[in-house]
């Protein structure tokens, strides 16, 4: 689920892994990303049911406090990064998937994904938190590339 909301709303680990639970009951969520800079990203209908039912699943989780965090790890405290990145690296390994298979990948895919399906980058800029377009636009190079590969095919 994690993965899920990383790759559905365009967040950093350490912004997935700071939402509460009391965040789920609106459409979108208040995130605060580097610099302590505020936006606020959709979240999906389906993505909010699955972390409701990993809320109900969870021995660890208080319920009825709104402030506890969604995804928590074996000692029932916030999950740690390291954690999550170590079992993205496990899963990648496992099902043979690219070296450049990491939880962050996932955050460059929502955006390149927006960008091929007609997104503007000013919105994606925001999406992402970017305070600097320059940094959004390296997706459009990207883009730009998967684009010759794909017409040099049909030659």
């Amino acid at each position: 689920m994690l993965l899920k909301l990383i790759y559905s709303s365009g967040l950093r680990i350490s912004e997935a892994l700071n939402v509460t639970i009391g965040e789920l009951d609106n459409k979108f969520l208040r995130i605060k990303g580097k610099g302590n800079k505020e936006r606020i990203v959709p979240l999906l209908d389906e993505v909010r049911e699955d972390m409701l039912s990993l809320i109900e699943l969870c021995p660890y989780t208080n319920k009825q406090h709104s402030e506890g965090f969604v995804f928590l790890g074996k000692q029932g405290k916030k999950l740690d990064p390291a954690v999550f990145q170590k079992v993205v690296r496990i899963l990648k390994n496992s099902l043979g998937f690219e070296e450049g298979t990491t939880p962050h990948a996932f955050r460059h895919s929502f955006a390149t994904h927006l960008l091929s399906n007609s997104g503007d980058i000013l919105s994606i800029q925001e999406l992402l938190g970017h305070s600097n377009i320059s940094t959004t636009q390296r997706y459009t190079k990207i883009d730009k590339k998967r684009i010759l590969e794909s017409f040099s095919e049909f030659q």
